[in-house]
């Protein structure tokens, strides 16, 4: 939970998580503000919402 409230306030840019199917604690945080944008076997990248800007088709 601490780990949670750390990363709510602060809101990093950028996170590289390993991809090794545990829960986090701060799912919901990633699931609400961040999006994926590569994942391979060990790794996941997310970016914060705020600074992605996907082109409009």
């Amino acid at each position: 939970m601490r780990l949670s409230g750390e990363l709510n306030g602060y809101k990093p840019e950028l996170m590289l998580l390993r991809n090794n199917g545990r829960p986090r604690p701060f799912r919901e945080l990633i699931n609400a503000e961040y999006r994926l944008i590569y994942m391979d076997g060990n790794n996941l990248l997310c970016v914060h919402k705020s600074i992605v800007h996907f082109p409009k088709h």
